[in-house]
């Protein structure tokens, strides 16, 4: 994954009221706003299923560009 992928992903994050991006020195530093920390059981949940899912061993399909499919 290019280094831009996980920028970008953050950037739309921080679009949505998700996260707050903050300078440390010369590091940047993402936290959760209020409305991220109400997805963390969300997110905690999802996990958890996914580990017990009898789906768990199946790879996500390809789309016809070989990438993942992604939402939005």
């Amino acid at each position: 994954m290019s280094r831009s992928v996980p920028v970008q992903r953050l950037r739309r994050l921080e679009g949505a009221g998700v996260v707050t991006r903050g300078q440390q020195g010369r590091a940047v530093e993402y936290r959760l706003t209020d409305c991220g920390m109400e997805l963390v059981d969300v997110c905690m949940a999802l996990g958890a299923w996914g580990r017990l899912s009898p789906f768990a061993d199946i790879r996500p399909a390809r789309a016809p560009s070989g990438r993942a499919p992604t939402l939005g």
